[in-house]
């Protein structure tokens, strides 16, 4: 069965599916919405776990900054493994407290309140009556949801009959767009979960939520998508949400164990002096791709190669190309691995800055990423798999080079090719992040939801995609070849 004719099956599939989950939870009723004559916004994530920690922060800090009263509400970090099924109610999961120095940083800024929402759970009947009332209760003028993607049981419920309707205007900040990058044949769907787990949410961001009345609006973290809706008004782009920096507050243990790792850096560094770092930060997971760079390192003397991040359990060496890769790296001592948990955004900081490349060997992930964002903050081009959003920004956008995905040989001839003209590739990832990343970029699109919501003087729309003419609108891995590096053959 040829691309096209899936395709077609799949929208059909989708449109069906999405007529069966209307008249299972009801369309949404005619009328207006209560509305709020206050200034207080609602952030609300019920699990803080992963990265919704840093989220919740950053726009806490966003919004406190443009002068609005902020309530951040959670209940805590979910334990449970079955936060991703999709048709999820935070009233069904169990709790356990959650703490962490973004979410301590934020409690310190006037008109910034942090509460738990965890207490009125038991009383409520589904987290769509809890969030109501607590809207209610606090005159809420507007919410964002921090973890949309897991809140789409709770925003369908507002059409079952006897359900209230959200407060104020409410936005949505969803990231897990999967489902724009797979082509699966419809039997496959059937047969496995994780797929079918795609292949619902698609349906529901597609049909669903850019409907009047379920939400004002989604701030989306991909170009695709955002451009696919541009014209229903309601969806907007913010391209990276996971980044706060909080004051650096390090425990006396925690000082002198940075310092013994820089010192351990400045001396392997001093060692290797003309030789140009290549960097993979962030936890070691086999999806990462440290395999590819151990074997670039290993096949070029002018490299170096520094890890800076914990193992995962489960990771696991792939083949012996690897272990031969990272022994010669260890005898010529070439290699330098901090496999440590790293709360010093001062050590981290001076890795991206010392690194030349930073490449992105990511297998099968479609979603944003933070390490990307990072790269483009230093104003460091980016090697990435042309695959998802990530590929798809790093081509439209010219801040580096994509290969085929898990083609060794492909992501060599990458590095060649960007080595050539490092500094081109590197002076246009400085502007895209001023451009697009920065946090003047996120504060303005802030800006245009709460001018939609009344709260602010009306300003100009924020474009989804400024440049529509390298931005295809649609899914570039599913409708015509990536532009790909030319493969070289390496022995």
């Amino acid at each position: 069965m040829n691309l096209e004719n899936v395709n077609v099956i799949n929208d059909l599939i989708s449109k069906i599916s999405a007529f069966a989950l209307q008249v299972k939870y009801g369309r949404i009723r005619g009328g207006a919405k209560l509305a709020s004559d206050s200034r207080r916004v609602m952030i609300y994530s019920s699990h803080l776990g992963g990265h919704r920690h840093l989220y919740a922060a950053r726009f806490a800090d966003a919004l406190h900054k443009l002068g609005f009263e902020v309530d951040v509400v959670y209940c805590g970090e979910q334990d449970s493994t079955s936060l991703q099924w999709l048709l999820h109610d935070a009233t069904q999961a169990s709790w356990k407290e959650f703490t962490s120095p973004s979410m301590k940083s934020i409690k310190d800024l006037d008109g910034v309140r942090v509460v738990s929402l965890r207490k009125s759970m038991p009383s409520a009947a589904s987290e769509l009556e809890a969030i109501v009332e607590y809207q209610k209760a606090e005159n809420i003028a507007v919410t964002f949801f921090m973890d949309g993607d897991a809140m789409l049981k709770t925003f369908l419920s507002q059409g079952q009959a006897g359900k209230p309707r959200f407060i104020g205007n409410t936005y949505a900040v969803c990231i897990r767009y999967d489902y724009l990058y797979r082509r699966t044949l419809p039997a496959r769907r059937l047969k496995h979960l994780d797929e079918r787990r795609h292949w619902l949410r698609g349906v529901i961001y597609e049909h669903l939520l850019v409907q009047p009345g379920y939400l004002d609006g989604i701030l989306a973290s991909d170009d695709v998508y955002a451009q696919r809706h541009t014209e229903a008004g309601r969806v907007h782009l913010i391209e990276e949400v996971g980044h706060y920096e909080s004051e650096e507050v390090l425990t006396e243990e925690e000082t002198t164990l940075y310092k013994r790792l820089a010192g351990r850096y400045q001396q392997w560094k001093g060692r290797h002096k003309g030789k140009k770092i290549v960097l993979l930060f962030g936890d070691l997971e086999v999806r990462k791709g440290f395999d590819f760079l151990l074997r670039l390192a290993a096949d070029r003397p002018d490299l170096i190669l520094v890890r800076l991040g914990r193992i995962k359990p489960g990771y696991q060496v792939l083949n012996w190309r690897e272990v031969r890769a990272r022994e010669k790296l260890i005898e010529d001592d070439r290699l330098l691995e901090f496999s440590t948990y790293c709360g010093s955004q001062k050590f981290i900081d001076r890795l991206f800055r010392d690194a030349h490349y930073i490449p992105l060997a990511y297998r099968n992930h479609a979603r944003t990423s933070g390490v990307w964002r990072q790269v483009m903050s230093f104003g460091k081009p980016v090697i990435f798999p042309s695959y998802g959003v990530c590929g798809f920004r790093t081509e439209a956008n010219r801040v580096g080079l994509t290969y085929e995905p898990n083609n060794y040989e492909s992501f060599v001839a990458a590095f060649d090719e960007l080595n050539s003209h490092y500094d081109e590739y590197a002076e246009r990832a400085q502007e895209y992040f001023d451009r697009r990343l920065s946090d003047q970029a996120f504060v303005a699109t802030l800006e245009h939801c709460l001018a939609e919501s009344g709260l602010m003087p009306q300003a100009n729309p924020v474009k989804a995609i400024e440049n529509e003419t390298s931005a295809p609108a649609t899914p570039v891995a599913a409708t015509a070849p990536r532009p790909r590096a030319p493969v070289r053959t390496t022995a």
